[in-house]
């Protein structure tokens, strides 16, 4: 799960058991708290980051 949002990206994502990746390129900025339910596995700088970040978790696991 890729998402800028961690109040409806992440936590929807983690409550289905997904990795989740939070970009800071939307709502959540640096500094933000975030409670149990909104963390992500990792935060990166965009999307495109994201991505590879995802592409390469797939490889490692295979």
């Amino acid at each position: 799960m890729i998402g800028d949002n961690p109040a409806s990206d992440i936590v929807g994502g983690n409550g289905y058991g997904w990795y989740s990746i939070l970009v800071r390129t939307g709502v959540f900025k640096d500094g933000d708290q975030l409670h149990a339910a909104a963390k992500p596995k990792v935060i990166v700088d965009d999307v495109l980051e994201a991505v590879m970040h995802a592409i390469n978790y797939e490889i490692k696991l295979k």
